[in-house]
């Protein structure tokens, strides 16, 4: 497996390998992978049995190289980088056509948390 990319200005971190194993990181089903850290007990009225989870809170990890599938969020996310910054994030439309691109989306975020 790919080492994870340093972050801008940090020495080699930890291999992708080594964080999956020491986080008890498990395979996502749309790429890379994940543990869940946190979930609500409060629910929402969405429609399936019981409602969903208020909220959430995984660690998510993407290797260099990995792609995470496309797919539809339908609740707010919240995302935080803390090794390597290079990821697009894209916004589509009902039938699939791409509304807006965010190219390099993590440096624009910490370009925004820098001002």
């Amino acid at each position: 497996m790919a080492s994870a990319p340093a972050a801008p200005g940090a020495g080699a971190g930890p291999s992708a390998a080594a964080l999956v194993s020491r986080l008890g990181l498990s395979p996502h089903p749309e790429g890379g992978f994940y543990k869940e850290t946190f979930r609500d007990a409060a629910r929402t009225a969405d429609g399936s049995a019981g409602g969903r989870a208020a909220s959430t809170a995984i660690l998510y990890l993407l290797p260099a190289g990995a792609k995470s599938r496309l797919h539809r969020l339908d609740a707010s996310e919240a995302w935080h980088a803390y090794m390597g910054f290079e990821f697009s994030a894209f916004e589509m439309g009902e039938a699939g056509a791409l509304l807006k691109e965010f190219p390099q989306a993590a440096e624009w975020i910490m370009r925004l948390m820098a001002d």
